[in-house]
């Protein structure tokens, strides 16, 4: 479990770098980059991660986007940021076709749930306050 963790701490990391140098790398190479990941992932065929290229562009151009907000409005940039997710999560599920690639994505989104659950517990434990919490949670995201 605490491999794990570890692992998924690592691919969160990885993505956070991957957000953060799509300033500098056009954002087109870096959803390439993150279409290719998950097309490995969930072994899409062509039309899938064609589609796939394209819920990832839109993320990262969204992400992009509502940047400005972080420091000015955090609040809406938190809420900006749950909808990404929640919309980009929504498109992804909708190209997976195979019971193979619908069972990773369940098993992918089961973990995240788990590991949500477990800093949720954690960081009540230390007093936090729920809207933190939730701000805090949002960093446990996967695809």
């Amino acid at each position: 479990m605490k491999k794990l963790l570890l692992a998924l701490v690592f691919l969160f990391g990885i993505q956070g770098l991957g957000l953060s140098q799509a300033s500098d790398a056009s954002v087109k190479e870096v959803a390439s980059q993150s279409s290719h990941q998950l097309t490995a992932k969930y072994h899409l065929n062509e039309s899938q991660s064609a589609r796939m290229g394209q819920i990832q562009l839109r993320k990262l151009n969204n992400l992009n986007d509502i940047q400005g907000l972080k420091d000015t409005a955090p609040e809406l940039y938190h809420a900006k940021l749950k909808n990404i997710q929640q919309g980009t999560l929504g498109s992804i599920r909708r190209v997976l076709s195979t019971p193979e690639q619908v069972a990773l994505y369940d098993q992918t989104q089961a973990e995240v749930r788990r590991l949500k659950a477990a800093k949720q517990k954690e960081l009540l434990s230390l007093g936090w306050k729920p809207a933190a919490i939730e701000v805090a949670l949002m960093d446990i995201y996967q695809e």
